[in-house]
């Protein structure tokens, strides 16, 4: 104990020594250092910061005020802080670098002057160092180049940290795309520290960068069954930790176009059950308070009362930004006090996609967001909804009838109003005009409803139908298609335009017990020769299904015939059921250069087939990437 005191001393004097220029504590330290380097255990070593506040405050952030040396670590040359001679590179010595630049120049800066060559030399070796294993590091964790592709995994089980390899990489300034993503183990009690730990790296590194165009967030971390393990505190520590990484994000200098923050569902579940409202008396930051909507109470404030004593300030972004795409797919940004920024974000942003994916709210809260949305998006040209639970058809029209005009692209995917019972459009809802509407994909009751105005016909070009799912969730076969694509035959006829109009079905399969049956007794069964014409106009056909128990010998030659009743199908496409909502991965094993090779030899009409996002030209019999439509 004596001794290790005594070594926190001497090293004390010598970085004072350093600062005044004298050498005698240095001697002292040299002997001390040796004394103590004797010992079997490891020593602490204490790096004084007392009169250089801004050193103080960086060994403060970065948590480093005690460093741990071995035997490895003390110096071995006449100056005992000279330089780290023969350091072993092991969690110490991690350690130990992880002090300021400052701090460690306090340690080895006293260096003699007939060494300045070796110094040169050693830099020079430590800049290649950097670009040969950095990449190396980066290319095993899936980064080949990261200028393109840079994926921030954050794994606590396996210890997987790319962050760490990105924020050292001097060479790295710009990014393509840049996905991020942290992962806790089920079971783990969420540790709110260790979140906004990753959190200030995570804002560090972005800071660091100098522009990224496309930005993946995933706030998978943790799980939602842990949310009432943590207290208020935490959660207004989390919030304003979150809203500066997005400020970061969309900062106007890093150039970032497309933005999509998924997941978060903990947080969101645990900030349902708070008392969240505006204080008494918000701060207003003046560049917002002018753009956001003043629909409800509350949305321009940036300060929030969270139950009795608790207060929460969002970050708020005050310049405008570079982005054009935003897809929301976390309902934490959907609620307050983070609907604040959303809406901030969007009034200051030039949006022209906006995607909501994966949200589940109650009715009441969709119709006030939907409204706050629908002003902050004036000039969008492509809206998608896909997965939204507890949302009306009605609320979805008046919607779309704020920001119809100029639509080009319109995507309406599954909606439920409540559960299991999907949303419709009553006849007293508004139908909104879409005059430059190009390409239309949503399910029959809205085909049906936006055709009702002509001047939703004049510019389109492409129709993709989804048959309403039936509330078996079984798929409904042949018969159930064929309704669908008469009905939309009908209104375009009615409007004389059937001859321009692209007829594109999408169809959910569901499990294999369900569409092989059904498939199979469709084949046995004679159909109307009027459900046969029709079919026979659809050129696209999309199946969502559970295709990974597919046998090529068996089910696959079912479907290969079954298809073949699409007499005028050229496109045809395979992706699972689950596709919006899967993160991104390796190609499954059923969308193989067989399996598809089978399907159009049944098919040799098909051109194009799209295979869990690979597409088989079949002129050319290979695969190339698919383009996501």
């Amino acid at each position: 104990m004596c001794s290790e005191i005594g070594s926190r001393k001497a090293c004390l004097e010598y970085a004072r020594a350093s600062r005044s220029g004298t050498r005698a504590a240095s001697v002292k330290l040299n002997m001390t250092m040796t004394s103590v380097g004797k010992a079997d255990h490891d020593r602490w070593l204490m790096i004084a910061v007392s009169d250089r506040p801004e050193l103080a405050a960086r060994v403060h952030d970065d948590r480093c005020p005690l460093v741990p040396l071995s035997r490895s670590l003390l110096i071995r040359t006449s100056h005992a802080a000279a330089a780290l001679i023969g350091m072993e590179l092991g969690p110490e010595a991690s350690k130990f670098l992880e002090l300021p630049d400052e701090i460690l120049l306090l340690i080895l800066g006293d260096t003699d002057l007939e060494r300045d060559a070796s110094l040169l030399g050693l830099a020079s070796l430590c800049r290649r160092l950097h670009f040969i294993a950095l990449p190396i590091y980066l290319a095993a964790h899936g980064i080949a180049d990261p200028a393109k592709f840079a994926a921030v995994t954050i794994d606590v089980q396996t210890g997987k940290d790319t962050l760490l390899g990105l924020q050292r990489a001097l060479y790295l300034s710009d990014v393509e795309q840049l996905e991020i993503s942290c992962f806790l183990p089920p079971g783990v009690e969420p540790d709110i520290s260790m979140i906004l730990r990753h959190f200030h790296r995570l804002n560090r590194c972005v800071e660091q960068l100098k522009s990224v165009r496309r930005i993946v967030f995933d706030l998978n971390i943790p799980e939602k069954e842990n949310a009432d393990r943590l207290d208020t505190g935490d959660f207004v520590c989390w919030a304003e930790a979150l809203t500066v990484v997005l400020c970061s994000m969309l900062n106007a200098r890093l150039g970032c176009t497309e933005l999509t923050v998924r997941g978060g569902e903990f947080f969101a579940e645990a900030w349902k059950e708070l008392e969240v409202e505006p204080a008494h008396r918000p701060i207003l930051l003046r560049p917002i308070s002018k753009v956001l909507s003043r629909d409800s109470d509350g949305w321009d404030s940036n300060r929030w009362r969270i139950g009795s004593n608790q207060f929460v300030s969002v970050d708020l972004l005050e310049e405008w930004t570079a982005l054009r795409s935003f897809s929301i797919e976390s309902s934490i940004l959907l609620i307050n006090p983070f609907l604040v920024w959303t809406l901030s974000a969007l009034r200051l942003s030039r949006i022209t996609t906006f995607q909501l994916r994966g949200i589940r709210l109650d009715c009441a809260t969709w119709s006030q967001v939907l409204r706050a949305l629908a002003a902050s998006i004036p000039v969008a040209t492509s809206v998608v909804f896909i997965d939204l639970y507890g949302i009306s058809g009605a609320d979805i029209l008046h919607f779309l009838e704020k920001i119809g005009r100029q639509l080009r692209r319109l995507t309406l995917g599954y909606t439920e109003y409540s559960f299991r019972v999907q949303s419709s459009c009553p006849d007293s809802a508004p139908c909104p005009k879409m005059p430059l509407l190009e390409r239309l994909h949503a399910p029959l009751p809205f085909v049906t409803h936006f055709l009702k105005k002509a001047v939703n016909v004049e510019s389109l070009k492409t129709l993709r139908v989804s048959p309403r799912m039936l509330i078996s969730r079984r798929f409904g076969g042949m018969r159930h298609a064929g309704k669908t694509v008469l009905a939309v035959l009908d209104h375009l006829r009615k409007r004389k335009a059937l001859h321009k109009v692209q007829i594109e079905l999408e169809m959910h399969c569901g499990p294999k017990a369900a569409w092989a049956s059904a498939m199979e007794s469709d084949l046995l069964d004679p159909f109307p020769a009027e459900m046969t014409d029709a079919l026979s106009a659809v050129r696209r056909l999309v199946l969502l299904g559970d295709w990974d128990t597919v046998r090529p010998d068996l089910n696959l030659d079912i479907l290969a015939r079954w298809i073949t009743q699409f007499s005028g199908v050229t496109q045809m496409s395979l992706r699972p059921e689950s596709d919006a909502k899967r993160p991104q991965k390796a190609t499954a094993a059923w969308a193989s250069a067989s399996n598809a090779r089978l399907l159009c030899a049944r098919n040799p009409n098909v051109e194009l087939l799209e295979l869990d996002g690979n597409i088989f030209d079949t002129r050319l019999a290979s695969f190339k990437q698919a383009t996501g439509t």
